[in-house]
């Protein structure tokens, strides 16, 4: 959309009230205009059937003025026409200069890239710290310490490497591993969880497909003496409330009734997570078609949830979540 100019506004404005007036004076015009009588040449009305001064017969003349006044009007539309075409052209712009050829990363002095690097390194950025060193040359006076400072930069690569692993061997080594030979996936779970579906629970697995694609996914689980055909859960974690509807509960029971679902995790389910982990007191309420249950999500319960989280990452892991 473009923006016309204050005067190209006004003229265009007039433009559309001439055009009216035009219409309106000739609509009035062609229903009562006034001629000269062939007659006896006095003034006398073109929707007169005589004359009234000498009772000759009144020819009509309406067809002339309608032309007269078509011919206004379209001369008007096509101003108006001509008007828009001009102002709805795009206003031209200015053209930038420009940017210079050379980033501003390449202007930098072998002393600046020094400088630079080892505010990164103070900060953790080592990958970028790396970049600063090795742009600087061997011409250079601080090649010498370029070097020394790009010794210390590998160093703390290797140590980030070995705590990663040490942190993710940690992380992998809290799961309770089982490991599917026909479809070719290992499930992770925290060694706290509960392994059968006869118990309260609200905690996150782990599978990990022979691909190497790792998925993570939510169960939530009910036993009780009674059936509450649970068809959403009610999650208040602090002051926060959240709901979660689940795709499928499945069912079974013996001596107890039991109802669960289970779900990939999105978005909504992982900030219900982090939120539920965070939280000092979180409560879970099974809400059914008729009767509903609230529970506590237990300390061990939060401590789980996050050392899945752990293990997902470890293994590979992101939480780039989709809704």
């Amino acid at each position: 959309m473009y923006k016309r100019d204050p005067a190209t506004q006004l003229r265009a404005g007039f433009c559309v009230f001439a055009l009216q007036y035009s219409i309106t004076k000739c609509l009035k015009g062609s229903a009562m205009a006034l001629q000269k009588c062939h007659e006896c040449g006095k003034d006398v009305s073109s929707e007169a059937d005589k004359c009234p001064n000498c009772g000759a017969k009144v020819k009509k003349n309406i067809m002339k003025s309608k032309l007269g006044c078509l011919g206004i009007i379209g001369f008007l539309f096509f101003i108006l026409f001509f008007i828009g075409i001009i102002t709805d052209q795009p206003t031209p712009k200015v053209s930038q200069p420009s940017p210079p050829s050379d980033s501003v990363f390449s202007k930098m002095t072998a002393d600046q890239h020094l400088k630079m690097a080892r505010n990164l390194i103070d900060k953790g950025s080592i990958k970028d710290a790396r970049q600063h060193l090795t742009a600087i040359k061997q011409t250079d006076t601080e090649f010498n310490e370029a070097q020394k400072m790009v010794q210390e930069v590998v160093k703390k690569e290797e140590a980030n490497k070995e705590d990663q692993k040490r942190r993710s061997a940690q992380a992998i080594a809290k799961m309770r591993q089982e490991h599917d030979d026909v479809e070719g996936i290992t499930w992770y779970a925290d060694k706290s969880t509960v392994k059968h579906i006869n118990a309260n629970s609200f905690h996150l697995y782990i599978g990990k497909h022979k691909s190497g694609n790792v998925s993570l996914r939510m169960k939530i689980q009910y036993a009780g003496s009674n059936w509450l055909f649970i068809h959403k859960y009610i999650i208040k974690a602090d002051n926060q409330i959240f709901e979660i509807i689940p795709s499928k509960l499945e069912r079974d029971n013996y001596a107890t009734v039991w109802e669960w679902s289970d779900d990939p995790i999105n978005r909504h389910r992982y900030e219900i997570v982090q939120a539920v982990i965070k939280s000092k007191n979180a409560k879970i309420r099974h809400e059914g078609k008729t009767y509903q249950k609230d529970r506590i999500i237990s300390n061990s319960e939060k401590v789980a949830l996050r050392n899945v989280l752990n293990a997902y990452q470890a293994l590979g892991g992101k939480f780039d979540f989709h809704n």
